[in-house]
């Protein structure tokens, strides 16, 4: 029943350990609630600088969790992206929404679909996409943002908001993957 007060940039181990948070900027509250919607803010493009550039072909607006509460792991991830096409793009060179997802701890990436890969075709104007992802990994926290792409030059060209999705207990596994793996016995006669 005693209150602990815990500052960290671990932002895996705030989403772990905390049930409450609050968000400093030079020492102003910038965001108090729960660990996922500040550390939301915290990832926010706007708030780090993050420059999307002017002719982009297209915005992303808004990243979220369809799901109701954690992921378990080996379950399915889905996500709502929204955005808007600004005019037609050639395929092989601009990917209109690539979504990338990355571990918390270490930052590495982990998976990157795109409409290009998934097969589908933008038309100028607004978009809604739902995208779902096997979360073949494990319990832990993931970051996941979807982004304009300059497939040629391999760049962002706009990023969206990060969402910050927790990975809860599933089938128990070792490993860094989670193949849903199943055994039976073979009865010999």
């Amino acid at each position: 029943g005693i209150p602990v007060v815990m500052v960290s940039h671990q932002l895996d181990r705030i989403a772990e350990l905390c049930s409450h948070a609050i968000l400093l900027d030079h020492g102003a509250v910038a965001a108090f609630g729960t660990p996922q919607e500040c550390i939301s803010t915290y990832l926010a493009p706007d708030r780090h600088g993050v420059s999307l550039s002017d002719d982009a072909p297209a915005t992303i607006e808004s990243v979220a969790l369809l799901n109701d509460g954690a992921v378990p792991s080996g379950g399915p991830m889905r996500l709502g992206v929204h955005g808007r096409l600004r005019r037609e793009v050639a395929l092989d060179e601009v990917d209109p929404v690539v979504v990338i997802v990355r571990n918390a701890s270490t930052g590495a990436i982990i998976s990157v679909v795109g409409t290009t890969t998934c097969g589908i075709t933008l038309l100028p104007g607004p978009f809604a996409l739902e995208v779902e992802l096997q979360m073949n990994v494990p319990r832990g926290i993931y970051l996941v943002q979807a982004v304009v792409a300059d497939r040629r030059a391999e760049r962002i060209l706009a990023a969206g908001p990060t969402l910050m999705v927790q990975v809860g207990e599933g089938p128990a596994f070792l490993g860094p993957v989670q193949l849903n793996g199943r055994m039976s016995t073979l009865n010999e006669r």
